[in-house]
């Protein structure tokens, strides 16, 4: 399915469950890079940039991320927050289950989770997400959460397609969308893991899985090491134990597991 042609602001807003400010873009270098200007000028809670394509979409760790027109949904959701980063750092973990909800109350099917924020459906990747912090003081003042999520694959390059997938179907990519906000400005109140970290567990594919674990950042040349997932803990950590018998709790890094 394409998302071109049937996004306006009209349509999205039909199907939220409050009025936010919404700002769309037929295109757009970034949404996260406009969410945080506005962010960083006092925008409200829950202000959302949707674009139909991105010509400079990032994702973790600075890496480009592949948006040609009209195969996607690319947002970027304003939360504003005067907490401390340890809940901060949750944003990422609700945006995971919050798409995941959203896919299925949508599109009826059923996503599963790669920590810490990639969303896969049948054996391929069809989300990515990015939270980047608007700071004040030394404190977060908003996060901004970017969501794209693949509703085609076409204009893909050949070497994606083997991990690159889409949501497949007849569904409203407008009504996806106003979801994907519901759901998670709803797990946003209080950014209480308690409220979501069991769905993100059941929803995990890692865990008990073998995987490799890359401290600096997945690179095609970089050495990961083996080890096998144990858990997933109450702040989103990952609790693995390596061959050596060490075991350890992983608040950042990547992993990459052999599907």
């Amino acid at each position: 399915m394409s998302a071109e042609k049937f996004m306006t602001k009209e349509g999205i807003a039909e199907h939220l469950d409050r009025d936010i400010p919404l700002y769309i873009f037929d295109t757009i270098d970034s949404t996260n890079t406009y969410a945080k200007m506005l962010a960083a000028e006092g925008a409200e809670h829950g202000t959302t940039v949707i674009a139909l394509q991105q010509t400079g979409g990032r994702g973790r760790l600075g890496r480009s991320f592949h948006a040609p027109p009209g195969t996607g949904i690319y947002m970027s959701i304003v939360l504003k927050t005067e907490s401390d980063f340890s809940k901060a750092l949750m944003a990422t973990t609700a945006a995971s289950v919050a798409v995941c909800r959203a896919v299925s109350a949508v599109c009826s099917a059923e996503a599963q989770i790669k920590w810490v924020n990639d969303i896969y459906l049948d054996g391929k990747k069809v989300c990515g997400i990015l939270t980047e912090a608007i700071t004040e003081n030394g404190l977060p003042k908003a996060l901004v959460v970017g969501i794209g999520i693949n509703c085609s694959t076409i204009g893909f390059p050949e070497e994606l397609l083997d991990i690159a997938g889409a949501i497949d179907g007849n569904y409203d990519p407008q009504q996806l969308t106003a979801q994907v906000i519901n759901e998670l400005l709803a797990l946003a109140v209080n950014m209480d893991p308690r409220e979501f970290i069991g769905e993100y567990k059941d929803r995990s594919m890692v865990i008990g899985k073998t995987v490799k674990v890359y401290k600096g950042g997945y690179s095609p040349d970089a050495h990961g090491l083996p080890a096998r997932v144990l858990d997933i803990d109450n702040s989103g950590g990952l609790k693995v134990i390596y061959s050596s018998g060490l075991r350890e709790t992983l608040s950042s890094g990547e992993i990459s597991i052999r599907l």
